[in-house]
């Protein structure tokens, strides 16, 4: 008995030391692929100028937006300084005001100085010029007598006063000679010559000129107070970010050196985070993907970013992705995080690039299309903003070319975020023809919500028929959301419904077993309506063609036609044959078990392309297809598989006006994809 129990003991023992080193393990272990740290950034503030701390205004876990004042320095000696700055400049500058009225006010006394010369010239020069007449008057005179005198007819007594008055006349004239003029024009000229000048000065700068001195000492005050204002704004202290206060250095009162840490602020939100992957990653990230990021606090949604960086060599992850000292070596990956995330700074995530592991394993067989004559093809990675990715999923499950838009109109399966408000919501979305999705979606007014949108079809070109899958989804449930056939038309400002039917409601309404059964749906779900998958639509000659994924016949994948699809959207109600079976389609590819259609369109001879994937596959095991049937609508069909697409799953397929074709692919919880091709080349 005694061994049994030493050896009982020594089994818990046992197996409390293998639990422990389990939940070590466990609790340890650091997965090399995917992981990321969110950058933590911190600020650290202190003041530009030394002095004693005049305020503090915020606390340790405050929360501070960008160009917010920390704290204020004592600055009562820079305020009296400002003080007596412009105290001083204010009296300068009424100097200077004083002095420029002054200056204007001589310069008019000039003027009228002027005036008065003038007039007083232009009185003298009358003068003279009277008195040149009075000479030469008195000359002639003179000269009368004496011609008299000297015939004989005597001497004139006034000769002598007539001679005395000349002489003076002529010694006043010689006297005035000096003036220099001709007459009063030549005065008046002069008079207006000089006015000009003046009216030609310029007051201020002749002010300026006067007050050199004064200006530059007022030019140095006002950069004194320049200055001043500087050290003011130096001794106030800004965030330079929205974020947190972590951590005071000082406190009101302490003196402080220029430029020590007084506040430490750690920004928050978070732009980026560094994610890193490991030697042996096969993943060849690009700048400008959109990655998928999980927090261990909410590991369901997902959170977007950006590739904006990717590192070109290999170096050392951070220590706290290190185990027992041992860092790993990895290459490391610059994301941005979409606006208004949940992130922490400093936070352990997991990142989901765009390629995984899978893709890398599927990429020879993506190079190889089974046929040596045909190219290979190019796909490329969808742009989808990480601001649309923020507000909602977008996987393409169908789109349709808009000419009135001049863009690809997207259908998606799901939309909105999952487990939020959001879900559902009843959006469509737009593409270019570079694959690059519009950051806004297309909203249809109206509608409340959409659940597994599959197919989308052109009836004009401003109205489209949509149609969501009516199968049961994998929690087992069939709102009546999956049942809808939808009439939207396309406006300026959106999209909005004009129609609306459950149709496999209307279906089960209408039809017996018999006739569900002659339509092909046999087979029934838990909730015991029919199996169906609807992924396919086509409208042509007033009727609409529905391309079924499941079921599937042992003859092949089934199309239905619905005649009048307009009077079945006016009245609501489905008449007894009016939807019936078009056609079983065998989409067997090398004797492998039939497909289904996941999506079909026309081209411009009137040939129908279809879509086909295999319900359920496997990604390994997927191989998307391409067919083409050429005597559509006849019967029976002529059929071709033109291409196969190994490992992917297209679901969506269009004619764009440049008469090439546009295949969209779903790429499961990575970035979509899409490739031309040109139908032309594969004839």
């Amino acid at each position: 008995m005694k061994q049994n129990h030493i050896f009982n003991w020594y089994t818990v023992l046992w197996s409390t030391a293998l639990l422990i080193v389990a939940l070590l393990y466990f609790g340890w272990r650091v997965d090399k692929k995917y992981i990321g740290i969110v950058d933590r950034k911190t600020h650290l503030i202190g003041c530009r100028e030394p002095g004693r701390i005049h305020s503090l205004l915020v606390q340790v876990g405050d929360r501070v937006q960008s160009g917010q004042v920390l704290a204020v320095m004592d600055i009562s000696d820079l305020k009296m300084q400002l003080s007596l700055l412009r105290g001083e400049l204010a009296q300068i500058e009424d100097l200077a005001d004083a002095q420029h009225k002054q200056y204007y006010l001589e310069v008019k006394r000039l003027k009228i100085q002027l005036d008065n010369e003038a007039l007083e010239l232009i009185d003298r020069v009358s003068l003279l010029e009277s008195k040149s007449v009075e000479l030469e008057s008195i000359n002639k005179l003179i000269a009368r007598f004496e011609s008299a005198e000297q015939a004989g007819l005597g001497y004139n007594s006034d000769l002598a006063d007539l001679i005395i008055r000349r002489d003076a006349l002529k010694a006043y004239l010689m006297q005035q000679n000096h003036l220099n003029v001709s007459g009063i024009g030549d005065v008046e000229e002069l008079h207006d010559q000089r006015k000009k000048w003046l009216k030609e000065i310029e007051y201020d700068s002749m002010s300026h000129a006067r007050m050199l001195e004064m200006l530059e000492h007022t030019e140095e005050i006002r950069r004194q107070i320049a200055m001043t204002e500087h050290r003011i704004h130096l001794r106030t202290m800004i965030a330079p970010c929205d974020g947190y206060i972590i951590e005071l250095h000082a406190g009101t009162g302490d003196v402080v050196d220029q430029f020590v840490p007084l506040v430490t602020i750690e920004e928050s939100p978070a732009r980026y985070l560094t994610a890193y992957l490991p030697e042996k990653s096969v993943i060849n990230p690009e700048i400008g993907s959109s990655v998928k990021i999980y927090s261990n606090r909410q590991k369901k949604q997902p959170i977007y970013g950006t590739i904006t960086f990717v590192h070109p060599g290999f170096s050392l992850a951070d220590e706290r992705l290190s185990f027992r000292g041992r860092v790993f070596w990895a290459r490391k990956i610059l994301v941005e995080i979409a606006p208004e995330h949940s992130l922490i700074p400093g936070e352990f995530v997991y990142v989901r690039f765009p390629g995984s592991a899978r893709n890398a394993r599927l990429a020879s067989r993506r190079m190889d299309n089974g046929d040596p004559e045909k190219p290979d093809l190019l796909y490329h990675d969808m742009n989808i903003p990480s601001q649309l990715q923020a507000r909602s999923r977008c996987e393409p499950s169908g789109i349709c070319w808009s000419p009135q838009l001049e863009k690809f109109i997207l259908v998606s399966d799901d939309t909105g975020l999952e487990n939020s408000p959001s879900e559902h919501i009843p959006w469509l979305f737009l593409m270019d023809g570079n694959g690059v999705v519009d950051p806004e979606p297309l909203p249809i007014a109206d509608l409340a919500s959409v659940n597994d949108l599959e197919a989308i079809t052109a009836v004009s070109e401003s109205v489209y028929y949509l149609a969501s899958s009516q199968n049961i989804s994998k929690q087992g449930k069939r709102p009546a959301s999956r049942e809808q056939l939808l009439k939207i038309q396309i406006t300026d400002t959106g999209a909005k419904l004009l129609s609306r039917v459950n149709l496999l409601t209307l279906l089960e309404d209408v039809y017996g077993p018999d006739s569900l059964l002659a339509l092909g749906l046999g087979q029934y779900e838990s909730d015991g309506k029919p199996k169906i998958n609807i992924e396919g639509l086509l409208y042509k000659d007033a009727a609409l063609y529905i391309g079924l994924k499941e079921p599937i016949t042992k003859s092949g994948a089934l199309i239905w036609k619905l005649n009048d699809p307009e009077l079945l959207f006016q009245t609501g109600r489905l008449s007894a044959g009016q939807l019936r079976l078009w056609s079983k389609l065998s989409l067997k590819i090398n004797g492998e078990s039939e497909r289904g259609i996941s999506d079909m369109t026309l081209d411009d001879k009137g040939c129908l392309w279809i879509l086909s994937t295999i319900p359920g596959a496997t990604a390994d095991r997927q191989m998307g297809a391409l067919y083409r049937v050429k005597n559509f609508p006849d019967i029976p069909p002529e059929i071709r598989c033109f291409r196969t697409f190994p490992g992917m799953k297209p679901e969506g397929l269009c004619f764009p006006e440049n008469g090439q074709m546009l295949v969209v692919f779903d790429n499961d919880e990575n970035t979509p994809q899409f490739c031309y091709l040109n139908p032309e080349k594969m004839q």
